[in-house]
Order: structure tokens, then C-alpha cells, then sequence
């Protein structure tokens, strides 16, 4: 059996995998990807240079992840609304405005979106969180202002505690979280709307309502 190569965060660049008949080998041996990132593996193969610059995450065996449908606000509502900003540092929170009609009839999410303006730099964070008090996922992303590109993104999952959470919910700041895992990372030249695309696959939202809570600098 091959052995799975992978990086300091857990991830086995695309590079070493194998597709024959939509299957996924590494060596002679079968890999599965991870259920989180399959739509993301999805995009990238439909890029070709992208998937050669992506890394991911594989198992030995297939892992299976059922979960409920998520209703909130798209995060391209937070990136388009934090990009037609000046410089600086700029955090908002975006909710349905229908969330308490939500509750109890399915999940609702909200999105806790932070950018920071450095030299020709852009740094674009974004954190999912719902009130299932399950994973929090998260986006991360550099952005050179001068080409119009994104030089790096990556997601993951982190766990926060139902305080933190309040906290977050209240005011914004998103502490560090425990158990926090990666599941995908790009790095080179991505046009913004291949990143877009990649951060609207990951994250797991169902409804495309662009409708918003409030919004807080």
C-alpha cells in the first residue's frame, strides 16, 4: 500500500494523485478526499492549472458527512461590500433578516467577514458560524492589488465554544478556535473569480439570499 505524502498541515498535493475512472490513487493505492473539500476538488479539476497548484485532503478510507441544509448570506455580499472600501481595517457581520423564522425550521448561519489593507496586499478572512454550535468554517485569502489577484487561499474548520460563539455573535471578534484542521490551500496566480468560486464551494451554505443584518466597521 502507497503511502499518503503530506504537508505539515495534512494536506498531499495534487500533484502525487492519480485519476483513472473518477478515482483518486496515490501510487497503486486508492485515496478518498475528505467530504468537506469534495466540491472544492470539483472546481479545482475544472482548472487545470489550478488543480496542479492546489493541495488537499485525502484519506486511506472514505469518510462519509451528512448535514443539515444552511441558510444565511453568501460571503461574496461581504468580500464585494469590504473590496469598495479605502484602506484600512474593516470587520462586518451578515445574517439573514429572517433568521428568527429560520430557527427551528433549519440552520441558520452567519458570516463574520475581516479585511486588512497592507502596501499592495489585501488579507481576506471569513468565518462561518451557525447555531448548531458545530465547526466553524474558515477562509483565508492574500490579494494582490496591483494584478487584481489572489496569490494564496486556503480553508478549514475550527471549534469554538458556545461563549465564544456569543461573543462573536455580539461583537465581531473571532477568537482563536481549538481543533483547527485544513482541508484545501491554492497557491500562485488565481483570478478572483476562480477564489470566488473556491470559498463559495467550501463554505457551507445552501441559500444564495443576499439579504443582511447589519454590517459594523
Amino acid at each position: 500500500m502507497s503511502k499518503i505524502e503530506r504537508d505539515e498541515d495534512g494536506l498531499t498535493f495534487t500533484s502525487a494523485i492519480r485519476i483513472t475512472n473518477k478515482k483518486f490513487f496515490v501510487g497503486d493505492s486508492q485515496v478518498y478526499l475528505d467530504p468537506v473539500c469534495k466540491s472544492v476538488a470539483n472546481t479545482l479539476l475544472e482548472i487545470p492549472h489550478l488543480w496542479n497548484a492546489a493541495r488537499i485532503k485525502l484519506y486511506e478510507k472514505e469518510r462519509r458527512r451528512i448535514r443539515a441544509p444552511i441558510f444565511g448570506v453568501p460571503f461574496e455580499r461581504a468580500l464585494k461590500d469590504l473590496l469598495s472600501l479605502g484602506d484600512g481595517t474593516y470587520t462586518s457581520k451578515y445574517q439573514r433578516s429572517d433568521w428568527q423564522v429560520i430557527e427551528g425550521h433549519g440552520v441558520v448561519g452567519t458570516l463574520i467577514a475581516r479585511m486588512e489593507h497592507a502596501d499592495a496586499g489585501i488579507k481576506f478572512q471569513a468565518w462561518e458560524i451557525t447555531d448548531l454550535r458545530d465547526d466553524t468554517f474558515y477562509i483565508h485569502c492574500l490579494i494582490d492589488r496591483t494584478q487584481e489577484i489572489v496569490t494564496h487561499i486556503d480553508g478549514a474548520t475550527m471549534y469554538h465554544s458556545i461563549e465564544a460563539i456569543v461573543g462573536m455573535m455580539s461583537s465581531g471578534i473571532v477568537p482563536k478556535g481549538e481543533g483547527y484542521t485544513k482541508y484545501f490551500r491554492v497557491d500562485g496566480c488565481v483570478r478572483i473569480p476562480e477564489a470566488i468560486e473556491l470559498m463559495r464551494q467550501f463554505l457551507p451554505l445552501d441559500d444564495l439570499t443576499d439579504e443582511y443584518l447589519a454590517s459594523f466597521k
